[in-house]
């Protein structure tokens, strides 16, 4: 038997997998027993990957009908401070009415970065950069081992009706962008709300953009 660490509140999450073998489909004869029953693997949480094996020769054009459908999403490169994000009609825009997706540049575990997602902004900070933010977070990554800095990770929910000027939270973070937060960052920025409008991300915002 192979010793393992004790499970700890920093032990990557599980993944779980379920497999299945699907009988010959006659093209004459398709089957209808889903009409009553609901559609093929409705009852799983499809959140992730699904694999499927198939012949070598059939490969190639069911590849090009499910992936060719798939638009490929469009990035772009921009430099901005927290500060600006949180503020004026890109706020407004982008994260409280649309959908936008954006990372800063880094390593979670060595440098200050910020991600965000579906309105959820998600900070990595050091020790230093938390204390002095002033804002409320939880520890992040190993605990008590020799040459690893102390981490720290802030979230905020930033579509949340108390996310507004004059909110006590809202204005904490204001705060800490004006005070402590003030870096211009590298950011890697998705416009996910529509694919047309993707494709005019760069162009709407083109004066933030670095070149």
């Amino acid at each position: 038997m192979l010793g393992f660490a004790p499970p700890t509140v920093y032990e990557a999450s599980k993944c779980f997998f379920s497999y299945g073998r699907l009988s010959h489909l006659d093209p004459q004869q398709l089957p209808t027993a889903w009409e009553a029953k609901g559609k093929p693997w409705s009852s799983l949480l499809l959140d992730g990957f699904v694999d499927l094996t198939m012949p070598q020769d059939q490969c190639e054009a069911i590849q090009g009908k499910l992936v060719g459908k798939v638009l490929a999403p469009e990035f772009c490169r921009v430099t901005m401070t927290l500060l600006q994000i949180l503020q004026g009609d890109f706020f407004t825009e982008y994260i409280k009415i649309g959908n936008i997706v954006m990372l800063s540049r880094g390593l979670t575990d060595l440098d200050n970065v910020f991600a965000l997602t579906d309105g959820r902004l998600i900070m990595f900070l050091d020790k230093e950069t938390y204390e002095r933010a002033g804002l409320v977070g939880k520890p992040h990554g190993a605990k008590g081992n020799r040459g690893l800095r102390p981490r720290w990770v802030v979230e905020f929910d930033l579509r949340s009706p108390s996310m507004l000027h004059g909110r006590p939270g809202f204005d904490r973070l204001m705060y800490a962008c004006k005070n402590t937060l003030t870096e211009p960052f590298t950011w890697l920025f998705c416009n996910v709300s529509d694919k047309s409008e993707s494709r005019l991300c760069k162009y709407a915002c083109m004066p933030l953009f670095s070149t």
